[in-house]
């Protein structure tokens, strides 16, 4: 292994991108995508709220024309994430009404969403639980009624082709446009025409480590989230339309904010509310700041005013040209119009009527299309918060004695005016924008994540407790151990391995200790699911 740093540059790559996600989207560019700014932030920042409290977590279907590029740009974005992702070609509602293993914090991607979906998917992504009653014979040969459960809130992401989707579904997703413009159809050429006429030099595994250690650290903050606050967000009240779609569109913007607010927290960029709980227990509350609202509406782009009312793909394009005719339109007027085919233009049309944004009607065997009358909503987000803000809202929000406001030094770029930050020192360490990782040799390629084991595994045992010898160098074994056993238990064997981390300062030892533990049968998974101590 040979250990490399990853420096996030301070200047900004991507014009109009903080610094953070402008080189997240550099470096999938760098393993081979071609333009997408925008769609390639948000797919990245969907997979990572994965790590995130379920209220959290967000679903993109990337949608276009066959041959557009769709399933390219997710396969690639998911190549980091392999291990966390299920991918499937086709998916049918008895098929996941059966499945066994939770998809919690698991990325379900389907590659191509078609007409007879599973409507169970809408139930997964916004409730987190199945109830599925069901008929088996029992072992008597009578038919008897069962219950089955299937728990947890999956990331969800497939593809578009066209326009035949669920208007519910629609409604839980934020659909992204792939770029099918010329001037992207030659890029696309050239690169392909570069990749046939030399030899790259650089190997994907090594482009992508940067991404696979960033996601590494979302992991790790991510069990200790209790909650993403976003202080200014009653200051985007102005700007936003009174729709009855803004209930649920309100909600994607800012959850886009959060995810965005998320990854910077896990690097160290972002103020943290650490809440002062008992040893063993931790919980934070992560702090967005105005320019995670200015990633969020630069990855929504223009899309932003016409995604709050459900339209996506071409379907503001029909609308438009509906809202213009004098006259009633039908599926040819409307293919012969914007040069597509009669069975694509049936499907945006349908949509519409589905979506209220279009009547129809038949006379004499012909269908009739009509644009309702309504105002497009105008969206203007813009918020101001200062540090002295911060300052005020944490006092108003938290009681004395109960919270600490722990700054990172990099978090003062986010503000509005970044002058007026007064630094505060952490009292837990936290890592700058300088990454320190350890780039993983080919054969990890499956999972590019970067390698975390310790400098040995022998161990050494004192009063029946097993501890690794390179542990025990470091603390006592009796200290060890009573600092481990102050956690008594933990929702997944990863925060035991966190939290044995903060004590041993490093994560590799901390899990060697947990295998071992685990392995003597002193830490196990209850019937609960709970992780925690036999004794």
């Amino acid at each position: 292994m040979s250990a490399k740093e990853f420096t996030i540059p301070s200047e900004p790559l991507i014009e109009g991108l903080s610094h953070t996600l402008g080189y997240i989207v550099k470096q999938y560019q760098l393993a081979g995508l071609v333009g997408e700014e925008r769609n390639i932030a948000q797919v990245f920042l969907t997979c990572e709220t994965r790590h995130l409290p379920a209220k959290y977590r967000r679903h993109v279907i990337p949608q276009g024309e066959t041959g557009a590029g769709k399933t390219t740009l997710a396969r690639n974005i998911l190549k980091p994430f392999r291990s966390d992702v299920e991918s499937y070609t086709r998916m049918t509602g008895a098929g996941l009404d059966r499945k066994e293993e939770s998809l919690d914090g698991k990325i379900l991607f389907l590659e191509q969403l078609g007409v007879g979906e599973p409507t169970q998917l809408r139930f997964l992504m916004t409730e987190g639980e199945l109830t599925i009653l069901y008929a088996e014979r029992d072992q008597s040969g009578r038919i008897a009624s069962k219950i089955h459960h299937i728990k947890g809130t999956p990331v969800f992401i497939t593809t578009l082709v066209g326009a035949e989707i669920d208007p519910q579904l629609l409604s839980r997703v934020s659909t992204l446009e792939i770029d099918q413009s010329s001037e992207q159809t030659k890029r696309i050429i050239n690169r392909k025409l570069e990749g046939w006429s030399t030899n790259s030099t650089e190997e994907e595994w090594k482009t992508l480590a940067p991404i696979s250690w960033i996601d590494e650290k979302c992991k790790q903050l991510g069990p200790y989230v209790e909650a993403i606050k976003i202080p200014f967000a009653k200051q985007l009240s102005n700007g936003m339309p009174p729709l009855l779609s803004m209930r649920r569109g309100t909600d994607r913007i800012l959850n886009l904010v959060a995810a965005i607010a998320f990854l910077k927290a896990a690097l160290g960029l972002r103020p943290l509310v650490e809440m002062k709980l008992p040893p063993g227990v931790r919980q934070v509350h992560i702090i967005a700041l105005p320019e995670d609202l200015n990633d969020a509406l630069y990855c929504l782009g223009d899309a932003l005013t016409e995604s709050v009312s459900y339209f996506f793909g071409r379907s503001k394009e029909l609308y438009d040209f509906l809202s213009k005719k004098n006259d009633r339109a039908t599926t040819k007027d409307v293919s012969l119009a914007l040069k597509m085919s009669q069975n694509r233009a049936r499907e945006y049309l349908n949509i519409l009527v589905q979506l209220g944004h279009a009547t129809k009607s038949k006379e004499k065997g012909t269908y009739y299309y009509e644009a309702t009358s309504h105002e497009v909503p105008h969206l203007e987000l813009k918020a101001a918060f200062t540090y002295t803000d911060l300052e005020a809202w944490f006092a108003s929000n938290f009681a004395p004695g109960s919270a600490e406001l722990v700054m990172p030094p990099e978090s003062r770029t986010g503000f509005t005016d970044p002058s007026s930050v007064v630094m505060v020192e952490p009292q837990t360490e936290l890592k700058s924008s300088t990454i320190e990782g350890t780039v993983p040799e080919p054969s990890t390629i499956g999972q590019i994540v970067p390698d975390l084991s310790p400098d040995a595994d022998t161990t050494i045992t004192t009063d029946n407790e097993t501890v690794p010898s390179n542990v025990a160098k470091t603390l006592g074994v009796d200290q060890v151990m009573e600092k481990l056993h102050a956690l008594r238990s933990a929702p997944t064997r990863n925060h035991y391995i966190d939290y044995a981390a903060t004590i041993l300062k490093d994560q590799g030892k901390a899990k060697t200790l947990i295998d071992q533990l685990e392995h003597d049968g002193q830490l196990i998974n209850d019937p609960d699911g709970k992780f925690r101590w036999t004794r």
